[in-house]
């Protein structure tokens, strides 16, 4: 399912995943709960990858751990895993001192 990401330079961003993208496990039990999760960005930017490696998790009910990859236009190469927790609406905060805008 596509989404969005922006990279803002030098500040905090979001990206807001709409439905539920193959690589997150729900919980029944913890639906209509948003979770929120602090990651950190390694961008090479020339090579059009993007890693989003996680710093820590601010939802005890949620912890996402290996790392996504991203290319402009297509899907996530290799996924999350969400542990415990889950809802069909993901929000992701990562900083980069880069700047550009990813469709994944």
């Amino acid at each position: 399912m596509p989404f969005s990401v922006s990279l803002d330079s030098g500040i905090q961003g979001r990206v807001f995943l709409g439905g539920q993208p193959e690589w997150i496990h729900k919980d029944p039990s913890k639906e209509g709960q948003e979770l929120t999760v602090q990651t950190k960005a390694c961008i090479p930017l020339q090579s059009g990858l993007v890693d989003l490696g996680v710093a820590n998790h601010v939802n005890e009910n949620a912890a996402l751990v290996q790392y996504g990859k991203a290319r402009c236009g297509e899907q996530w190469h290799a996924g999350w895993t969400l542990k415990r927790g889950g809802n069909d609406n993901i929000t992701l905060d990562w900083r980069t001192s880069e700047q550009s805008r990813w469709t994944v």
